[in-house]
């Protein structure tokens, strides 16, 4: 009854992800059936959010995507008020392990038990890479236009650059938007000739155009909503890049895990520029761009960190 692992996702795409692999990295040395729950993603900021990850398939892995409905009913009546109320009392649970507790020395890692919180971290990816030789997905159901698209990427090898904008203006003292020269020095840095086209991926286009005129001019090919593409597809489509630059965000230094992975180039900001977020995301794998200093500093391998972290991991396990 107990041979299962808990993971309550949050967050968007990107934030699904590293709940994913966490949760995969445990099952996977427990040898338990993974659950992803749905039941908390309602009640965050965004309501708009939901669990992205439950329309793709992970080959290889035992997952079971866990819908709530009660809470999705309970949400679509809410205020931010109420939802904060919920947000707080799920961390009363004591039945679910906060990131905070799974952090301290003596905790251990059993089956059965269920996990709450970030867990921004490329350690658990990597883990579970080296473990399986693999940690890929698919979409369950793609659409003509994905299909298209992707065939035209393997043809023309686009470069990639993802843009950032949409909620980061609406919260200015939280987040900072990446200055225009990041996204034109990193152009520059990955050797863009003549030949190559450039696909600009952004949520608004009229946003990119005001704060980024000189990067949409040089765009061949614009990817947003407008073009009949979801968020997960663009999603998988960034993550099968052989040139990309990524913004500040999850979702798009996801894309970049997965195109390091696959043993292509990616240029990650070296300050994300999240006020309270750490920096630590952008690892030294890719290559990165100092924006105080406008260098790039070259990506490299290094297992020494990982190594470390592996040890940590597996000594909470009896």
């Amino acid at each position: 009854m107990k041979n299962f692992t808990k993971v309550k996702v949050i967050g968007g795409i990107g934030n699904q992800f590293f709940v994913l692999a966490f949760g995969l990295a445990i099952s996977r040395r427990l040898k338990t059936k993974l659950v992803a729950d749905d039941s908390l993603i309602f009640f965050g900021s965004n309501k708009s959010r939901r669990m992205e990850i439950s329309n793709l398939i992970f080959n290889g892995f035992d997952i079971k995507f866990k819908n709530s409905n009660l809470s999705k009913l309970l949400n679509q009546k809410s205020n931010i008020i109420f939802n904060k109320t919920i947000w707080k009392l799920s961390k009363l649970n004591t039945r679910v392990i906060s990131e905070d507790k799974q952090k301290k020395p003596q905790f251990r890692f059993t089956k059965g038990q269920t996990f709450s919180g970030y867990f921004q971290d490329w350690f658990y990816a990597d883990y579970v890479y080296e473990q399986t030789s693999s940690f890929d997905f698919n979409l369950k159901n793609p659409s003509s236009v994905y299909l298209n698209l992707i065939k035209d990427t393997a043809q023309s090898k686009p470069i990639f650059v993802h843009v950032r904008l949409g909620d980061y203006l609406n919260f200015p003292n939280i987040y900072s938007i990446l200055p225009e020269n990041y996204f034109l020095d990193s152009l520059k840095h990955l050797g863009l000739n003549n030949n190559e086209k450039i696909w600009l991926f952004a949520e608004d286009l009229e946003q990119v155009k005001k704060f980024y005129p000189e990067l949409i001019k040089r765009a061949d090919k614009v990817i947003d909503k407008k073009i009949g593409l979801n968020d997960i597809e663009s999603f998988k489509l960034l993550c099968q890049g052989t040139k990309l630059i990524a913004s500040n965000s999850t979702f798009s230094m996801w894309a970049a895990w997965f195109v390091n992975k696959n043993g292509f180039r990616a240029v990650v900001p070296l300050q994300m520029g999240v006020k309270g977020g750490s920096d630590s995301l952008s690892d030294e794998r890719w290559d990165r761009y100092d924006v105080e200093k406008r260098v790039i500093i070259p990506g490299v391998k290094s297992n020494a960190r990982y190594l470390e972290k592996k040890r940590e991991f597996l000594s909470k396990f009896e």
